[in-house]
């Protein structure tokens, strides 16, 4: 424990000089002992021996890392860590005693990521039921999107992938023009197939962190004792959406990440970034942009710079999208349309745009003819494809 103390010290030290850098590639004890004053508040829940987040790989008991979902990392093995029935404080500190920062850091994220797609699953597998019964969800779907939201910001902040709520949003998106108020008072199987594909891309990694009930809904309940189950899941989930951070976090993540085109900072590090018109390349940081008389590229004469205010939906119900800082701006895979939420990869062709003046996006290329910014409202004086 003595060895435990002086690593808080140390914390509190470091946290008075600056903030601090996560390199993904390279966990140190401070980063850890960082984490772990972050989420205090989960710091008593206990793990559960799980399938998903400890199994057996080449003869070793390995924990998969949850960071840069598009990564190729490899897996960090447990050595002599328990983690049954332990409290997340106690494993993180038999990781520091072990000098194993990295383990111990991605045991917190796994923690973090199950919480939150736990609690999207409950809602999906609630919705499913109340649907089944005829019954109208209005109410939850607005306590949802006010939950959802704060999930997500602490996914984005760990570099931890959303794509199990943005499933969700393009669920409702879908039937939010056919259901008014969504008022889904009218069994639709094509409704609850669509919230089970959402169920399916997270059922491995449920009940990392133990509750008191893991009871799954099902005809034998009625009404009132599924709400009941539900509420029990928003309960669940209280400890790690009450969260606020002491201080900031800058990261370094893997190898799909974009980085400056002049000093190679990574996305997560600078504050304002960059693209040069009107040839689209980008992009460049806060730092470098002030320096450059062509653009380092293309080495064209540009006009003009845009900087980008990417952001990534984050409500169901409300008209403009709540404002959720995007893991995306340095995420070459997982950018994501904020107009009609499919991943710009997946759009023919897969290019990126910003609106200018605002900045906004990303948009794809079948949205990126906007007559006002979906995002801020603000009439658009034109597009700009992005060359990252």
């Amino acid at each position: 424990m003595l060895f435990v103390t002086a690593n808080i010290i140390f914390f509190f030290i470091n946290k008075i000089i600056s903030n601090y850098v996560v390199d993904l590639n390279n966990i140190t004890m401070r980063d850890l002992v960082t984490l772990k004053m972050d989420y205090k508040n989960i710091m008593g829940l206990k793990l559960k021996d799980h399938l998903f987040y400890r199994r057996l790989s080449m003869n070793e008991v390995v924990c998969p890392l949850p960071w840069s979902h598009e990564d190729n990392s490899e897996e960090i093995t447990y050595g002599e860590i328990e983690v049954a029935n332990k409290s997340l404080s106690d494993v993180v500190d038999a990781c520091l005693l072990n000098g194993n920062y990295t383990l111990g850091y991605a045991i917190v994220l796994n923690a973090i990521e199950s919480m939150g797609i736990t609690y999207f699953y409950r809602f999906c597998e609630f919705a499913r039921e109340m649907n089944k019964r005829g019954a109208t969800i209005i109410e939850y779907l607005k306590e949802f999107d006010i939950i959802s939201p704060l999930i997500v910001s602490k996914f984005n902040r760990e570099w931890i992938s959303s794509e199990s709520y943005e499933c969700i949003l393009i669920v409702y998106k879908k039937y939010g023009n056919k259901y008014k108020d969504y008022k889904f008072n009218n069994v639709d199987e094509e409704y609850r197939s669509d919230l089970l594909s959402c169920m399916d891309l997270v059922k491995d990694k449920l009940y990392f962190v133990k509750t008191e009930s893991h009871i799954e809904l099902t005809n034998n309940f009625s009404k009132e004792e599924s709400i009941q189950i539900y509420k029990n899941n928003v309960q669940y989930i209280s400890k790690l959406i009450k969260l606020t951070y002491s201080v900031l976090k800058s990261v370094i993540q893997g190898e799909n990440g974009s980085s400056c085109i002049v000093c190679m900072q990574y996305g997560g590090m600078v504050n304002e970034i960059y693209s040069f018109i009107p040839c689209g390349h980008g992009w460049c940081c806060d730092k470098c942009i002030i320096l450059m008389e062509k653009c380092p590229i293309c080495r064209q004469n540009f006009t003009d710079i845009q900087n980008f205010n990417i952001l990534t939906p984050g409500s169901l119900l409300s008209k403009n999208y709540r404002l959720l800082k995007s893991i995306c701006i340095f995420d070459r895979e997982g950018a994501r349309c904020v107009s009609c939420l499919s991943k710009i990869n997946d759009v023919n062709p897969p290019k990126k745009y910003v609106m200018i003046p605002c900045g906004h996006g990303w948009y794809c290329n079948k949205c990126s003819s906007q007559i006002n910014c979906i995002v801020c409202n603000n009439k658009v004086e034109n597009e700009m494809c992005v060359y990252l």
